[in-house]
Order: structure tokens, then C-alpha cells, then sequence
């Protein structure tokens, strides 16, 4: 069970990151306007949104001792 676990983590994993990359490539290579900056996306860009998701990912996957840790001090209280 634990190896289909790692097994889908990694599938998903890499869905992400061909979605991404998919997705900026498009972005890139229709000249698409980026609203923030009014220019057109370039590869930074697509870099910076790639790193900034999965780091955010990552951050969200580590709540959860943490979740556990401060449910556990409300049922105390």
C-alpha cells in the first residue's frame, strides 16, 4: 500500500509539472499579456509561477503535524 502511495504521489507529481510546463510554453508561444506586468510571458515567468507552486505545494503538505499539533491543544484547552 505504501509503494502504490509513493507510486501516485510521483504520478501526480510529474502531471504537475507536464501541466505547467505545457501551460507556460502555450503561454509563451501565443504572446499572451501578463496583467501585472503588461508584457508578454517570457520564461522567466513561467519559471518563477513553477517554483512559486510547487514550493506553495510543499508548504501545504507540511501542515499537517501541525494541523494535529494545534487540534490536539484545543482539546486540551
Amino acid at each position: 500500500m505504501m509503494a502504490i502511495g509513493l507510486g501516485f504521489l510521483y504520478l501526480f507529481l510529474f502531471l504537475d509539472y507536464a501541466l505547467c510546463f505545457w501551460y507556460g510554453a502555450k503561454l509563451v508561444s501565443d504572446k499572451t499579456i501578463n496583467d501585472r506586468t503588461n508584457e508578454v510571458y517570457n520564461l522567466g515567468d513561467v519559471m518563477t509561477i513553477f517554483f512559486a507552486v510547487m514550493v506553495g505545494g510543499f508548504a501545504l503538505g507540511q501542515t499537517s503535524p501541525a494541523i494535529k499539533a494545534i487540534t490536539e491543544g484545543r482539546i486540551s484547552m
